[in-house]
């Protein structure tokens, strides 16, 4: 790692970072790690030893009957179960920094508080956020994106619906053949950097080495693709197969149980509405016997979904429960979602996460879903302090590393006890102002 010097000031000496500075960072917002996945309604587990285990009920016994007076009992029979399994996932961010660079840019200087507190913060913002990221929008495997075209290049175009909404500048990536683990690496050994990424068109460029890239090739963070490692996101576990055969270490198409209700349109997309979501609700209902009380989308479904929600104004209306007629929607705090949904007597609160997948809507019962952190994310500890002299090729130089580390992973006990609607237009990030055709 080439540590941060005096380079990086130079341009810089007289400027100050003021702390409002640190929001304006591209899309920080982390709103289903810090509200959902870590809030008191999903419940916490630490792993100690190989795994975290626990039964699948699959089947109950069902010894029951309604024998004839002096009949015969029902006859005995065993539960039906599997073991799940799920081990910690591993996030990792750190920073290097020269002994100049930390010797003069000081909390005395122009730099409110020190180029170490920019370094921890700026660590900090990134790390959640992909933590968020691969909770959110990824479905076990870490990817991030796939390729639209075969191209060779410096660059490419980010394929829809996904494009390039988990991909930032400055991100180390590399492309690979498949999603398995096992495919060839299409980028440069070692990863490429992202140096430029256009919305508009979804050009992503990563620098002066040219890459050939085949369709449909598969975009990850660097050393990521194949890794034991790499956490589950919500496509993974709130699926059917479609997106990932194995949940928990056992087959989907072995168990049907296993499988999350997946409500699509055969790939004809089209408006999420009031009916789909009653449907998901009442599907998760018949087949789990479980309430969901989570919905979770991104901006683009929000605004179909408040859409069809919100309150006509061409009546005077009187009474109790009169609505009052406001436009637009309250933002959330760290506990609080943005809207609600109700079904059955059921209120599901909405959270909007950016990182979610376009055309997707997913509803959740969090009473099933389970967290697996070994410990806050925190900086490693090298013996009283969060610095270890800087290494290159082998040899000490002359820089300190820090080193932040998060062991987390997202489980959930009752696969079936959530739900997906998939197919759905999209025109905020699927539609032509990415160059897509959603409406």
């Amino acid at each position: 790692m080439a540590a941060d010097t005096l380079a990086l000031l130079e341009q810089s000496l007289r400027r100050s970072y003021p702390e409002d500075y640190y929001t304006a960072h591209l899309n920080l917002n982390a709103p289903f790690f810090t509200q959902v996945v870590k809030g008191s309604s999903v419940k916490g587990l630490r792993q100690d030893g190989e795994g975290i285990y626990w039964p699948f009920y699959l089947q109950t016994p069902q010894n029951i009957g309604t024998p004839a007076e002096g009949g015969a009992l029902p006859v005995p029979k065993s539960r039906t179960a599997v073991q799940g399994r799920v081990r910690l996932g591993q996030f990792v961010g750190s920073f290097d920094i020269s002994f100049v660079l930390e010797s003069i840019a000081t909390a005395q200087g122009g730099w409110n508080g020190g180029e170490i507190k920019w370094h921890v913060k700026e660590s900090v913002n990134d790390l959640t956020k992909h933590d968020n990221r691969i909770f959110a929008g990824t479905h076990g495997t870490g990817r991030l994106g796939q390729v639209n075209g075969t191209v060779t290049a410096t660059s490419f175009v980010a394929k829809l619906p996904i494009g390039n909404l988990l991909l930032r500048p400055n991100m180390s990536i590399q492309i690979y053949a498949d999603d398995t683990g096992s495919g060839a690496e299409r980028s440069t050994t070692g990863g490429v950097t992202i140096t430029k990424i256009v919305n508009a068109t979804r050009t992503v460029t990563t620098g002066s080495t040219t890459m050939t890239l085949t369709a449909d090739d598969h975009i990850y963070i660097t050393g990521s693709y194949g890794q034991n490692t790499v956490a589950n996101g919500i496509r993974g576990l709130v699926d059917d197969g479609t997106n990932l055969t194995t949940v928990h270490n056992q087959s989907r198409s072995t168990y049907e149980e296993l499988k999350s209700l997946r409500l699509s349109n055969s790939g004809t997309l089209r408006d999420l509405s009031e009916d789909l979501l009653l449907e998901l609700a009442h599907g998760v209902r018949q087949r789990s016997g479980q309430l969901i009380d989570c919905l979770l989308m991104n901006t683009g479904q929000f605004s179909k979904y408040l859409k069809f929600v919100r309150p006509d104004r061409r009546y005077e209306v009187t009474g109790a429960g009169v609505p009052n007629y406001d436009t637009g929607y309250k933002a959330g705090d760290a506990f609080t979602p943005v809207a609600q949904f109700m079904h059955g007597g059921k209120v599901a609160d909405i959270f909007v996460s950016e990182d979610v997948f376009p055309r997707e809507v997913y509803g959740l019962t969090k009473a099933q879903l389970r967290r697996v952190e070994n410990g806050k994310m925190d900086w490693v500890d090298w013996g009283g302090t969060m610095f270890q002299q800087g290494l290159s090729g082998g040899a000490y130089v002359t820089s300190k590393q820090a080193t932040l580390l998060y062991l987390a992973n997202l489980a959930t006990n009752q696969p079936n006890a959530h739900g997906v609607i998939v197919d759905l237009f999209d025109k905020e990030l699927a539609g032509s102002s990415v160059g897509g055709t959603d409406t």
